[in-house]
């Protein structure tokens, strides 16, 4: 995967390298909002919050990765979904955000999407799940890592 390709804003959706650790519904497993040299991603425990990875980091971590950028926006686009997602960091986590309502104080990795795509577009793109991602046809593959 060439990390040179990416921009701040874009969106790596992985799998994981043991199949037994690939428990969500679909076939993707995480999210994480790429912020120019790092990634903000809401992780499990022992973490239990949102984090900030070092890009090199994240990307050894996880056996299929690709990157969707959304189409037809300018940088300062991206530069902002990267902003909001940093300031997500150290937010408390919940394995349910993304479904339930009630939970809107924490975050998981899809939410941490969501919340900063809405904050830039100014609505809800509603992923509840990483594979909602790879579906939204307002984003396009940039690179990947199979």
């Amino acid at each position: 995967m060439n990390v040179n390709l990416l921009l701040p804003g874009d969106i790596l959706v992985t799998r994981n390298y043991k199949e037994e650790d690939n428990g969500m519904p679909g076939y993707w497993n995480h999210i994480a909002i790429f912020t120019g040299n790092s990634v903000v991603e809401a992780q499990m425990p022992p973490w239990d919050t949102v984090i900030q990875s070092e890009i090199e980091e994240f990307v050894k971590r996880y056996a299929r990765i690709q990157v969707y950028r959304w189409k037809n926006k300018p940088p300062e686009f991206g530069e902002k979904i990267a902003n909001h997602a940093r300031t997500l960091v150290g937010k408390p986590y919940n394995m349910w955000a993304s479904l339930f309502f009630k939970l809107r104080r924490k975050f998981n990795c899809v939410t941490v999407g969501r919340s900063s795509y809405r904050n830039a577009l100014g609505y809800d793109p509603g992923w509840k799940l990483p594979d909602d991602v790879t579906k939204d046809r307002k984003l396009y593959l940039i690179t990947e890592k199979k």
